[in-house]
């Protein structure tokens, strides 16, 4: 178990599915916030309610298995997988030049050159966004988790033998030794 560390932010740093789970529960946040909110005055979803109970269910779903991972100890963080080879193909002329790089570590998304200002724009409001909001959540969450599970486990540890005695155990009264006697 992970115990002094706390499941680290950022969705690049874990694996697909939590990825997907940040997506559903950011789109859960979006439509909460968007159509529950801004636009309650004039548009009136019936159901919404539901579909945001189902995507954030959903959401949490899909995140256990890296939640579960990470308090065993057995996930990977992006940045601790082994960097793979890619191959990299250049046509020039007649000939087929293959190239092998090294992969990148890490999430990274499209930029600006590659989609245009308006498509970038889109991506970043409802792709990657929403992406960051439930990954936040989901972290908050499942570090939430974590620190009741250490604190759990730190007060129903049984005392060693010979130990000391911890403040949040009960004592024991021991009825036939003497009032003077007694320890606690």
């Amino acid at each position: 178990m992970n115990r002094g560390r706390a499941l680290p932010s950022g969705p690049g740093r874990k694996s697909p599915i939590w990825r997907g789970a940040s997506l559903l529960v950011g789109w859960a946040v979006f439509l909460l916030v968007l159509l529950g909110w801004i636009l309650s005055p004039w548009v009136d979803i019936p159901g919404l309610g539901r579909i945001v109970l189902i995507l954030v269910g959903l959401g949490i779903l899909l995140s256990i298995p890296y939640g579960l991972a990470w308090f065993r100890g057995d996930a990977q963080e992006a940045s601790d997988l082994a960097r793979q080879a890619l191959p990299e193909v250049h046509n020039t002329g007649g000939g087929t030049t293959v190239v092998v790089v090294p992969a990148t570590g890490g999430f990274r998304g499209p930029r600006i050159r590659e989609l245009g200002v308006f498509s970038y724009l889109c991506w970043a409001i409802f792709y990657r966004g929403p992406l960051v909001v439930g990954d936040f959540l989901l972290t908050a969450l499942w570090n939430l988790i974590g620190a009741i599970r250490r604190r759990l486990d730190d007060r129903y540890r049984p005392t060693p033998p010979g130990g000391q005695r911890r403040f949040d155990e009960s004592p024991t009264l021991d009825i036939d030794t003497p009032p003077d006697q007694r320890t606690f």
